[in-house]
């Protein structure tokens, strides 16, 4: 609704609104039963409610819609009987009662009839329950004790025989009251409190995750009774201080609101929150006794922290409830503020009195629904008195669920007794978990406490295998293997070596080796010498190896520190001692004395870190054989096996490949990389297939998933590193077959010795998207643990910490690191004695319901990509090391891609859904979790749909309506002539029903399915209509953009033209024929059939009710069809909507049966498909490519599931053959320019792009070369954005979501940025900066490279001379740099050029002169406009006289033209020296919808363009359009006084008129320009004539037929703005690079053209036309060639483009003021296609600051001229797009169409591949110049 009507208050407005919205719910059905113990006379009773409802207005109010508003009025008499259900006979008196009551509450009430509902129920002799239902629209709790207590009034009055009072005050005061306040200036302060309210900061409320976009509107009603206790407890705080205020009851509201964001805060962590808060709004007695809904609701903003006690928080929720109230004034209840909350808190201050000497006993009974905008409402009341506080919780069941229901109230009582416990007590260390949870998730699961050998060491178990079989095989590398024995002895050797260097217990010892033995032996070297190895990645940068090394020898005292590496490496720094390590050379030795104690170090891997320095992380020899030993029973059971080792040295899960089967006698197997093919280890490994575990991680197991891994000995995995997916363990057990196979997830930091949890994959019991953790490994302990380290309860997401045996010694030298990530506690936190140490590991987690814990991601920015741990912090302090880097932030960046699941695609065995669609999941036997669901409701869902009996019930029914009505038809049936519309068509007919038939003709209907329609209706001699608009090609392409398909918007067309049809024959039938899968635009869903039943006419008003909201909403067809019949609220019932195959449930096969038998009915064969519509093809193209998937892959699942498909049939239908060259020929021809174009918007996986704020340019090859010092190139990002600042959030940290997409950067330049230096530099670099739309320009950009081009040196060379620098566009094109430009640039002199007004005879131009020929001597207009929007009002007289300015100062405005008398083919003119007439004219469009004005606005501009007149000097035209927002200013100039160039000093210097300055200089004018072309012509123009000869040959012989304006069709294609970036900064110019995609999708080897130029070249050193208005354009013919390829096309075009002559300007001059020869040997018929590229217009107005552009640069021809050209091409870059603009004759339009989209698709070739296409000089030879220039001309000029 657009208006509030008045007749309602804004609270009953909204409630009213949200009934409409879900008119099928019992939203707000305000139920409360009264139950007595004694005798109540039921007739009394009665009669005392009709005496109640007769003296209150509200009782007898009713709802009706007037025009679609809501209009309320008092009934006058509303007798209804009270109904008595005497249920005291059943055998459970109360349960009936309650049974009854439970079905009755969702009877909906008739708004229009009457608002309440009422009834009593006898359930014994002596007991009675009232039941009392009410609309909210009349009541609230207030209301409800108002009308119970004058209900018991008027009935003990009526007991004791005397008469009941009736002077009760009416909600009708009240109600104006309200009216009447709303301009009150008290309101008005109100008003500014409450939309501060919504204004101030609130968090998401993120209870058990993200509350989903789209909630339902069933709620369930969970109570807490608080208990007597309790409730006394609060009450007898609200008694002290701090709780204590004005009233007891305003206390327990502050402390009820404290209690709720405790709660909120400690479950959600947010600390802004926003509370829907009402008032009764009853401060006077007479209020409070008033019946009626008189509550308002405000949304209160409240802070809370975690430093807070309950104490202080009540202080400040009191406080804010105080404000609350003073401003919580009649019609404080708006739409926005009611959306502004996400939980509701309703404390309910009424209490219920004797009712004729009865104690009722009150409940409030729950509807089962509520607003679908909260996600919680908490009512708090005591009706009885009792003491007793009930909290009834109503949680929306989208949002919580019923685990997680039951989880609130019992978390809710903690946070109640922590208060009554200590009202001081933090809130911090307020927890949520009940006493039962701590023991099952702290202690029962952390009982992991199991035997190791933990005084023994890894070095010591291995030389036991060493003793025990020497001979034994160890190590295998290819053929070379080395026995337990050689190893122990190479070690040993080693050992040797390292002690006498200083190795020894607690040092570090760093291994830069390759995959080898030679790395297993340094590793057990170090390891008997007693210290610590540190492993690396030999390909490391050195930088980052010297680092780690200088690390090292800090944490040892300055020591040299020792590195182990290959014979042939480099030292990477001084001071190492270097181990150039030979195995071959190494003797067997004895093992050296002593080993190393389990305390002391075993290993330190260095991982990157937060600080921008990689951190050791320091593991002893007790934590690592905690976990081998662990790891030997797990993944072995003490077995010898083969383990492979292939993975990073520098990542800990190599540890488990190496250790684990030296202990246990197992083997090694070494697998090296190919170099620069990251994977190829891990797939060498599988085609190796000796190996028996493997260890890896996810994104190495999807790589092998798809080899035939049971050919190998594989059968155990071990998944770590990353987050694991289900649906890829599933294809890898799929892989196996019937094998059993072992997949083990892993997880555990390096901080944690490897891995500290595991869990075994359970393909039946795992179905969540990722396989879970797990368990604690053995001595092991995993918490999670809120901010506070309190244990978090099921559900909330806390940080996972870890303890144990497992826990890492800390960070080298990094005792600062160690403090703040290793931290130790009080056990009895956590239900333990004694001190715990933990690990802060920084990822997120929850415990689930299922007793398992749900891995969450990380908390900080550190990520995982290709398994490696980044921490983007580190990258970041590296980019801040640059010297010109100021400000960094590096993210993680998607490409906006649809998600595929892993592995090929894969098919529902029952319904054929694809494995693509969003969110699917199979289970074992291969059945998609929809189908599995649809099991449990298939009977119910099935119920909905009837058979054809139904439907001859419903035939029957139009028939009679017809008798009834008259109409002419039945029904309207939709008929699209594919099979299913075809077969529902013969069944209309087949039940006697005379329908009349439409079929909408979208312009891509086949010519074969129109044949079948033509025939089939033919056949049943049926009349027919083909509907069509205009307007499709908008529709598609809209449709395309919101939905990616073309379905939507052809849906919302037939709708909208059919219901129009039904309308004008007065039909009241519509029958459709979707197939079961769909209707009208619902897909089916399992939600609408859940429920204890199924509501068929519920769902039919719920669809009515979505077709309402459907034809409202605002989108291209709304604004370009007629909609107005939709406006009407009962449209719906006229024009009934009936799905055929509701009642049909026909089998495809036997539906292509009866066609074949029936029906002349042919499938189409140039469709691809069983539909009739060719553009279908790019609907699912696009889907596919944007969404990921098909369709119709939805509907026809359906179709399956319901019976009317078999499945692979429907798998068959959707095996799409689709044609991508006619998909994009499509899209060009209806002129979309939306996403999925280009091949590389699908994307791929996650990328580092960095984002810098920096004190100059940094290219992103600087960046990498900078972190390349420092970080292995797994860290380098992928792209590098350079920004003026970063985005900040409102608490001043850095929003990244606001971080710009890094796809849509502009490409690096060449140069490096250098500031301006000279004075000169200074002011040339701020003209190139406003020209080209740039921030900032360096001296040694080049301009062409900036996207600069011919007509922006025209603008630079005429701000250049403004500013005092004398500079000319051909010392642009020489010198392309500011720097050199400066250089040359001199002093600007005093204007040369007349500056008063010029008259006289002037010579006309040659494009004046082409005009007049080509429009019978000017009789047909020709104009040039653009539409301004003013930015601030604007006097119409000021105007005018800004415009007389403007025709005083450019002469050729003022120019006359004599078309009479014209000889020798040489038209002159004239320009008087002044001109009076009036130029603007107003025109006021206020009266318009918004809608009518475009075509109001170019019907002005055609007016305007027929009323210019160059006989009488009229050439411009302005108008001052109103338009009640603001003024726009359209300006029409006729073409004969400019150009496009003008434009741009035209509008400058209407700004400077407007702002009373004096405008510029005037540069050369229109007559000596005129002047000095004729002798041009004559003197030099002539030494050129050769070649334009040899162009004019190739000229047509026969004019190519060409249309007048009316009959012209045009065609739009667009390049994006990333794109059209790209084409203004590369290699090729955009002119050049355009041309040549035109001639390369032309489809033959030659094709002349003819060309425009601006035509202002430089021939007279003397001339400026910088500034001049007029139209100098040069048109001429080129002949051009096509190459082999793209990139031959673009240096033919340019190298033909170089051989022009002054740019084209000539072949003008000799054709139109040349000798008459020379005229006569260039005339002749115009070619094909004239290619206009008119630069960059987006400079016009770029530095104005009173008008914008609102439409830009338009040709306006009347509609009976003739064009020049069969096909014109105009482009221009317009919004930073590049718009290509086809116009073309009707007959050429399946060519042309194909012809732009080929030329579109060039484009981005070139884009692609932009090296190599550009040629210069130097680039074609002299023979293949010559070779050009004699196919171009008979002699080279």
């Amino acid at each position: 609704m657009s208006t509030l009507d008045p007749n309602l208050t804004r609270t009953q407005f909204l409630l009213w609104l949200g009934q409409k919205l879900d008119p099928a719910a019992p939203l707000y059905n305000m139920i409360q039963t009264f139950a007595f113990d004694g005798d109540l006379d039921a007739a009394v009773f009665g009669r005392a409610w009709d005496l109640v409802v007769a003296g209150s207005d509200a009782l007898r109010t009713v709802v009706d819609e007037v025009d679609g508003q809501p209009h309320q009025h008092v009934l006058a008499h509303a007798p209804v009987r009270v109904e008595v259900h005497d249920l005291s006979a059943e055998p459970d008196p109360e349960q009936a009662a309650a049974d009854w009551v439970a079905d009755r509450r969702l009877r909906l009430l008739d708004l229009g009839r009457r608002l309440w509902d009422t009834a009593l129920l006898k359930v014994g002799p002596a007991r009675w329950v009232w039941y009392l239902c009410q609309h909210h629209l009349i009541t609230d709790g207030a209301s409800f004790r108002a009308t119970y207590v004058r209900q018991a009034d008027v009935y003990a009055s009526l007991l004791a025989g005397e008469a009941p009072a009736t002077a009760w005050p009416q909600f009708a005061d009240y109600r104006a009251q309200e009216l009447a306040r709303r301009a009150a200036p008290e309101t008005e302060r109100a008003e500014a409190f409450w939309r501060a309210q919504v204004a101030a900061p609130a968090d998401p409320l993120h209870y058990f995750g993200p509350v989903p976009a789209h909630r339902e509107a069933r709620t369930e009603r969970r109570v807490l009774d608080l208990g007597l206790e309790r409730s006394a407890g609060l009450r007898a705080l609200c008694t002290q201080q701090p709780f204590k205020s004005f009233s007891v009851d305003l206390a327990l509201y502050s402390l009820f609101s404290t209690l709720l964001a405790t709660w909120l805060h400690r479950l959600t962590g947010a600390e802004q929150l926003r509370i829907g808060t009402p008032y009764h709004n009853r401060p006077t007695p007479t209020l409070r006794n008033t019946i009626g809904a008189l509550i308002e609701i405000g949304p209160l903003a409240l802070s809370v922290n975690a430093d807070d006690s309950f104490a202080t928080l009540y202080r400040r929720a009191q406080a804010a409830q105080l404000e609350g109230l003073r401003h919580a004034l009649p019609g404080i209840t708006v739409a926005e503020r009611n959306r502004a909350y996400d939980v509701l808190l309703n404390y309910v201050n009424v209490a219920f009195p004797f009712f004729a000497g009865l104690t009722p006993t009150v409940d409030w009974v729950h509807a089962g629904y509520g607003d679908r905008h909260n996600s919680l409402r908490l009512q708090v009341h005591d009706f009885g008195a009792t003491g007793r506080f009930r909290l009834l919780f109503d949680f929306n069941e989208s949002v919580f669920t019923p685990e997680q229901r039951a989880l609130v109230l019992r978390q809710f009582e903690r946070v109640v007794d922590a208060l009554l416990v200590d009202p001081n007590r933090a809130l911090r260390d307020v927890g949520l978990q009940t006493p039962a949870e701590l023991q099952t998730l702290v202690r029962d699961y952390n009982a992991s406490a199991a035997p190791y050998p933990s005084d023994r060491t890894v070095v010591q178990l291995f030389e036991a295998q060493v003793d025990a079989a020497p001979e034994a095989e160890a190590v295998r590398d290819g053929e070379r293997v080395l026995s337990y024995g050689e190893l122990d002895g190479r070690a040993n050797a080693l050992a040797h070596d390292l002690r006498a260097r200083g190795v020894g217990p607690d040092t570090l010892t760093m291994i830069a080796l390759p995959h080898s033995p030679e790395v297993v032996i340094a590793i057990l070297g170090v390891l008997k010498a007693g210290g610590a190895y540190v492993p690396v990645d030999p390909a490391y940068p050195p930088a980052r190896l010297a680092f780690m090394l200088d690390e090292i020898r800090q944490g040892l005292a300055g020591a040299a520190p020792v590195l182990i590496t290959t014979p042939t490496a480099e030292a990477p720094a001084e001071g190492v001692q270097v181990v150039r390590l030979d195995a071959d050379a190494l003797a067997r030795a004895p093992r050296p004395a002593g080993s190393p104690a389990p305390e002391h170090l075993a290993y330190t891997i260095f991982t990157s870190g937060s600080t921008g320095k990689p951190k050791g992380v320091m593991i002893a020899h007790r934590s690592l054989l905690n976990y081998i030993w662990w790891a030997r029973g797990v993944y072995t059971s003490g077995r010898a096996i083969t383990w492979p080792l292939f993975s990073s040295l520098a990542f800990d899960l190599t540890v488990t490949s190496i250790f684990t089967p030296l202990i246990t006698g197992g083997r090694i197997r070494v697998f090296r990389e190919d170099p620069g093919v990251r994977g190829s280890a891990v797939l060498k490994v599988v085609q190796d297939g000796e190996s028996d575990i493997l260890k890896l991680t996810p994104a190495h197991l999807a790589l092998i998933k798809d080899e035939n891994l049971a050919a190998t000995r594989i059968r155990a995995f071990i998944v770590g590193g990353e987050d694991f997916k289900t649906e890829l363990a599933r294809d890898v057990t799929r892989a196996y077959g019937e094998i059993p196979i072992a997949i083990h997830n892993e997880y555990g930091p390096t901080e944690a010795t490897v891995g500290c949890m595991i869990h075994t994959f359970d393909a039946a019991r795992d179905q969540a998207p990722s396989v879970p953790i797990g368990i604690p490994a053995a001595n092991a302990g995993i918490y999670v643990l809120d901010a506070h380290l309190n244990p978090t309860p099921t559900g909330v997401v806390g940080e996972m910490y870890l303890a144990g045996d497992g826990l890492a010694r800390g960070y080298f030298n990094r005792p600062d690191l160690t403090a703040e990530r290793f931290i130790t506690i009080d056990a009895a936190r956590l239900g333990g004695s004694g001190s715990l140490r933990l690990y802060k590991t920084g990822d997120l987690a929850r415990w689930g319901g299922d007793g398992r814990i749900e891995f969450l991601g990380r908390a900080d920015h550190q990520v995982k990509i290709g398994g490696a741990r980044i921490e983007l912090g580190e990258i970041e302090a590296q980019l801040l090391a640059h010297p010109a880097v100021r400000e960094a932030v590096v993210t993680v960046w998607a490409p906006n891609a649809p998600a595929r699941a892993a592995g090929p695609e894969r098919h529902c065995a029952r319904c054929g859904l694809s494995s693509d669609f969003p969110g699917i999941t199979f289970d074992d036997a291969g059945l998609c979790h929809m189908c599995r669901a649809f099991d449990g409701y298939k009977d119910k869902a099935r119920a909905y749909f009837k058979d054809l009996s139904a439907f001859a019930a419903v035939a029957e029914a139009m028939r009679a309506r017809r008798a009834e009505t008259g109409a002419p038809y039945d029904c309207v049936v939709l008929f699209s002539g594919g099979k299913d519309s075809t077969y529902m068509l013969y069944q209309v007919v087949a039940h006697g029903l005379k329908p009349l038939v439409f079929s909408l003709d979208n312009g891509f209907i086949s010519d074969q399915s129109k044949a079948n329609i033509r025939r089939v209706v033919s056949a049943l001699g049926v009349d027919h209509v083909f509907g069509t608009t205009p307007h499709m090609n908008a529709i598609f392409v809209d449709s395309l953009k919101q939905f990616a398909n073309v379905c939507n918007g052809c849906f919302k067309t037939i709708y909208t033209l059919s219901v129009n049809l039904a309308r004008e024959h007065g039909i009241g039938h519509i029958v459709t024929g979707l197939s079961r899968g769909q209707f009208f635009e619902t897909r089916l869903t399992p939600d609408l059939f859940e429920g204890p039943g199924i509501y068929p006419d519920a769902i039919d008003a719920a669809i009515v009710e979505a077709r309402k909201v459907y034809h409202r909403r605002d989108d291209v067809i709304s604004r370009s069809l007629d909609v107005d019949v939709f406006r009407d609220e009962n449209v719906f019932d006229q024009v009934q909507f009936v799905d055929f195959y509701r009642y049909s449930d026909v089998g495809l096969d036997e539906l292509y049966a009866f066609l074949a038998e029936h029906a002349p009915w042919i499938r189409p064969a140039d469709t691809g498909r069983s539909t009739n519509c060719r553009i279908n093809d790019v609907g699912i193209f696009l889907h596919k490519k944007l969404r990921g998937f098909h369709n119709y892959a939805l509907p026809y699942s359906w179709d399956v599931r319901l019976g009317h498909k078999q499945r692979d049939a429907a798998l068959d239908e959707l095996d799409d053959a689709i044609d991508e060259a006619e998909v994009r020929r499509m899209l060009a021809q209806i002129g979309y320019d939306g996403p999925g174009l280009d091949d590389a918007e699908t994307g791929a996986g996650g990328r580092l792009v960095a984002y810098l704020v920096a004190d100059q340019p940094l290219s992103p090859a600087d960046v990498r070369a900078h972190l390349g010092r420092t970080l292995p190139d797994y860290m380098w990002p992928a792209f590098v954005v350079q920004l003026e600042a970063l985005p900040l959030t409102p608490n001043g940290k850095v929003d990244r979501t606001a971080l710009p997409d890094p796809s849509l950067q502009r490409p690096e330049l060449a140069a490096d940025y250098a500031a301006p230096r000279t004075t000169a530099e200074k002011v040339l670099a701020e003209i190139w900066a406003r020209a080209l739309r740039l921030d900032r320009v360096g001296v040694h950009d080049n301009f062409f490279e900036l996207g600069g081009d011919s007509i922006i040196t025209l603008q630079i060379a005429a701000r250049a001379a403004q500013a005092g620098l004398a500079i000319t566009p051909v010392q642009l094109f020489k010198h392309a740099t500011i720097a050199e430009l400066a250089a040359v640039a001199a002093k600007a002199e005093a204007p040369r050029a007349e500056q008063g007004p010029i008259a006289g005879v002037v010579t006309l131009t040659p494009a004046q002169l082409w005009y007049l020929e080509v429009s019978r001597n000017g009789a047909e207009p020709w104009s040039q406009s653009i539409t301004l929007d003013l930015t601030e009002r604007v006097d119409a007289a000021a105007l005018e006289q800004a415009l007389q300015q403007l025709r005083a100062q450019h002469d050729a405005l003022r120019l006359h033209v004599r078309t009479e008398g014209v000889e020798g083919g040489i038209v002159s003119a004239w320009l008087p020296e002044h001109l009076i007439d009036p130029i603007l004219r107003p025109f006021d469009l206020r009266a318009l919808a918004p809608e009518d004005r475009p075509g109001a606005t170019a019907r002005l501009r055609a007016a305007l363009n027929a009323a210019c007149d160059p006989e009488r000097g009229r050439l411009i035209g302005a108008a001052l359009v109103e338009t009640g927002a603001q003024q726009q200013l359209v300006l029409v100039v006729h073409h004969l006084a400019v150009d496009g160039v003008s434009w741009w000093a035209l509008l400058q210097d209407l700004e400077t008129a407007l702002a009373g300055g004096a405008l510029p200089a005037k540069t050369t004018s229109v007559r000596a320009w005129g002047e000095r072309l004729r002798a041009y012509a004559v003197a030099e123009a002539e030494q050129h004539l050769p070649f334009w000869r040899a162009q004019a040959a190739r000229l047509p012989r026969d004019a190519h037929p060409a249309s007048i304006e009316a009959e012209t069709r045009a065609l739009r294609v667009s390049l994006d703005a990333t794109e059209t970036g790209r084409l203004l900064q590369g290699v090729v110019p955009m002119h050049e690079a355009l041309l040549a995609a035109v001639v390369d999708s032309a489809g033959s080897r030659e094709l002349t053209v003819m060309l425009e130029g601006h035509g202002r070249e430089p021939i007279f050193g003397d001339a400026d036309l910088s500034r001049t208005v007029g139209w100098f354009t040069g048109i001429y013919p080129l002949a051009l060639r096509a190459g082999r390829d793209s990139a031959e096309t673009v240096r033919l075009t340019q190298a033909a483009l170089k051989s022009v002559p002054q740019h084209g300007l000539d072949f003008g001059v000799l054709r139109y003021l040349g000798a008459p020869d020379h005229r006569a040997v260039l005339a002749g018929p115009a070619p094909l296609l004239l290619v206009n590229y008119l630069g960059q217009l987006d400079g016009l107005t770029y530095d104005s600051t009173r008008f914008t552009v609102a439409e830009g640069l338009n040709l306006v021809r009347s509609a009976e001229a003739r064009r020049p050209y069969a096909v014109e091409l105009n482009a221009r870059v317009e919004g930073g797009r590049l718009e290509l603009d086809w116009t073309f004759s009707p007959e050429l339009a399946e060519h042309v169409t194909g012809w732009a989209a080929t030329t579109a698709e060039r484009l981005r070739r070139l884009i692609a591949t932009p090296s190599g296409v550009s040629v210069s000089a130097a680039d074609v030879s002299a023979d293949e110049l010559g070779d050009i220039l004699a196919e171009f001309a008979e002699e080279s000029p």
